[in-house]
């Protein structure tokens, strides 16, 4: 006889849905087993060593697993399916609208539309306007609460949690508000929506993930211009006092050996010559790696002196560069990531472009810094991109994002590559 009150019904259908939140969900019980499973792996290994039973049927089981690990597979399957039956033939309808069917005489319309994220639940009665409505969310609480419908009172997107018919949870917003007679100008009933907003809570998770990326990777790339710092201030320390110590040893002894014997004092000159190369290396390798001017110069002369290589090293490339003013107070984050943005961009553009001209605009403009590179050389396709890992220019982009800046990149065969960079900057 219980199955045929809808109220029963459909309060044993509210009740198993809220425990399929909790407890009784499918995860906090597969869960619950492997954790017994590992708590009990040990003693089940003595048990089975006492009793070898695995493999052989024991009355009154109709499962005979081979293994231990095999027997519990079997048993979460077999919850599995038992719980996905009782989802689907429980009784009973659960609308989470708490109005006592006894107390008053309402009239409930429900409006499901499947091409719509929209559920619409209308209900109305001339007793209800009088009396407290409530809506609970599936885990009991309530979401919507109106006591005095008269003050048309209406709550917006609350974000809350459903359990569809299929077992599945999702994220919903409820949004309701009074149901105004248009002649009386009184209140009548509530409309209510639901809506599934599962995407949208996923592309704010995604969003937030992103941001902690970036500011992990702002941090990982503080950590290494810090080690950078480190190492090049070690290699002028230590590395350059032993290359210049070698220097006047083999100075000394061309100053002993020189007329006396031409062997020596012509194997010292080479000594001599080796430690000016390994020298010059030295600095080469204490540029790239922390350039001494950024500390001291600031952002405009180290780009300048920058450049100023760049020609000496290759003569046939026309070289543009035009800095602005007030730019050496940017702060160290900007200064080493400009820096390095530079230095990435022209290494590129020297390693693939083959352009003849080449153009670099760093200015300030409107509370932003800009930072345009241009060249003539033979470009690229920029579908390639996402095709490929070019691990120089994603490097370039996330520096630009970890400063909340803008990166773009236009280039197309045989016309050349345009990077253009905005960076806000702070008051």
């Amino acid at each position: 006889r219980f199955n045929q009150d809808t109220t029963y019904n459909n309060e044993l259908r509210c009740r198993w849905e809220n425990l399929r939140l909790n407890e009784s969900h499918l995860d906090t019980v597969l869960n619950y087993i492997d954790t017994l499973a590992s708590y009990l792996n040990e003693s089940q290994q003595r048990n089975f060593q006492r009793w070898p039973i695995l493999g052989t049927y024991v009355w009154p089981n109709d499962y005979i697993g081979p293994t231990y690990a095999s027997e519990i597979t079997y048993l979460k399957n077999w919850i599995t399916s038992r719980i996905a039956w009782i989802d689907n033939n429980i009784p009973g309808n659960c609308y989470n609208v708490g109005v006592d069917e006894f107390a008053v005489e309402a009239s409930f319309k429900l409006f499901p539309n499947p091409a719509n994220e929209f559920i619409y639940i209308d209900f109305a009665s001339k007793g209800l306007v009088d009396k407290q409505i409530k809506i609970y969310d599936g885990l009991g609480k309530i979401v919507y609460q109106q006591n005095t419908p008269k003050k048309r009172q209406s709550i917006n997107n609350y974000e809350t949690k459903r359990l569809t018919k299929k077992g599945d949870l999702i994220d919903v917003s409820i949004s309701a508000s009074p149901l105004i007679d248009k002649k009386t100008k009184k209140v009548v009933g509530d409309i209510v929506s639901m809506r599934d907003i599962s995407e949208k809570i996923l592309a704010k998770k995604s969003q937030k993930e992103l941001r902690q990326n970036r500011e992990l990777t702002a941090i990982i790339q503080g950590h290494i211009e810090d080690e950078r710092r480190s190492l090049a201030r070690e290699l002028h320390d230590e590395l350059g006092q032993y290359v210049s110590a070698v220097k006047i040893f083999a100075q000394n002894i061309i100053n002993r050996s020189k007329g006396k014997d031409k062997d020596i004092e012509e194997s010292a000159l080479s000594v001599t010559s080796a430690a000016n190369q390994i020298y010059d290396g030295m600095h080469s390798i204490i540029r790239q790696l922390r350039p001494g001017s950024l500390d001291n110069l600031g952002l405009s002369e180290t780009i300048k002196d920058m450049a100023s290589n760049w020609r000496s090293q290759h003569p046939s490339i026309q070289i543009d560069l035009f800095v602005g003013k007030n730019l050496d107070h940017l702060g160290e984050a900007i200064n080493i990531n400009i820096y390095r943005i530079i230095q990435e961009a022209m290494n590129n553009c020297l390693k693939h472009a083959r352009a003849h001209n080449i153009s670099i605009n760093l200015d300030h403009k409107d509370k932003y810094l800009t930072l345009i590179f241009n060249d003539d050389g033979v470009g690229f396709d920029t579908n390639l991109l996402t095709k490929s890992k070019q691990f120089g220019l994603i490097g370039m982009k996330e520096r630009v994002k970890s400063l909340s800046g803008m990166f773009s990149i236009k280039s197309t065969p045989t016309k050349g590559t345009l990077i253009n960079i905005s960076i806000p900057l702070d008051n």
